[in-house]
This record gives structure tokens, sequence and C-alpha cells, in this order.
């Protein structure tokens, strides 16, 4: 679908089932690219995408990357609230606070937790209503979660 790439993963994105994201890996270039696809009849892309997984494999791999989304997210959690004890005493507003500032400042995702970060972002209202493509095409490009941030602030702006 995306020439001169692997196919490497695909599910829905939205609870309707109509886009679908596929990820694809250029051995060349070695990185990932990810490409959105409508789900619908006649759409070609659609039609191609499906040559490289079936429907029943598409929905099963959606419900488990919502549970590894899930997960990912609960142990992010997890981690702001062990390190930081004002959350797991009293839960104070300082305290979420605090974590959010060293969580934004400090912490260092790997490819798939700054994936993760970034489908949550996508889950967003402010941006999956948007229709500003270029923005999205932004927030999916981004580097690490400061850059991530920053995007999703236009959206809300």
């Amino acid at each position: 679908m995306i020439e001169g790439h692997d196919f490497v993963d695909a599910y829905f994105t939205n609870n309707e089932r109509t886009v679908v994201e596929s990820i694809w890996w250029s051995t060349e270039e070695e990185v990932y690219r990810t490409h959105l696809v409508k789900a619908e009849e006649g759409n070609k892309q659609w039609e191609a995408l499906l040559t490289n997984i079936n429907i029943d494999d598409l929905h099963e791999r959606t419900y488990k990357r919502i549970a590894e989304l899930n997960d990912t997210f609960k142990e992010t959690i997890k981690d702001i609230a062990m390190n930081d004890d004002s959350i797991i005493i009293g839960g104070s507003k300082d305290g979420l606070q605090l974590a959010l500032i060293d969580f934004i400042f400090n912490e260092k995702l790997d490819k798939e937790e700054l994936f993760a970060f970034k489908l949550k972002l996508f889950e967003v209202d402010a941006v999956k209503e948007s229709h500003n493509r270029e923005l999205k095409a932004k927030l999916r490009k981004a580097k690490d979660i400061v850059e991530c941030i920053q995007v999703a602030i236009k959206f809300k702006q």
C-alpha cells in the first residue's frame, strides 16, 4: 500500500470502525510510517489494505490494541503515582500538577509509548473532531512528548 514498505499492523481508530490506521516499515530508510484509510466499500485504499489483513483479524487486532493502550496508560499513571508521594498521600492538585510537569519535562518515552500517547491524543474530542489535516499530520510526526503537547494545544486553541 505504501510503495517500498512492508505491512506491519493495522487497527480501527474510532468506535464506529470507519477509520483504520495501518503501520508500514521501510527497510531501506529504517522508519515506520502510518497511513489512515477510510473503511468503506469502493475505497481502493481500503480494498488494498484488505489484501494485507482480513476483516476478522483487523477487529481482533483493534481489540488487542485497545487493551495494550489501556495497559500502557495504567502503567504510566502507576509510575507517576509511585514517583510522587503527594498523589498517593492525599491526592492533592499540587501533587498532580507536579507529576504532570515532571512527566512532560523529564519522562523519555520509547517509540511504542510515544505512539500510544499520540493515539490517546487522537481520541481527545478537540483532535478527533478537527478537520485540520495539517495539524493532525504534525501530531503524527511529533518526535517527543513536548512536541505532541505543543501540537495538541493548537487543537484546543
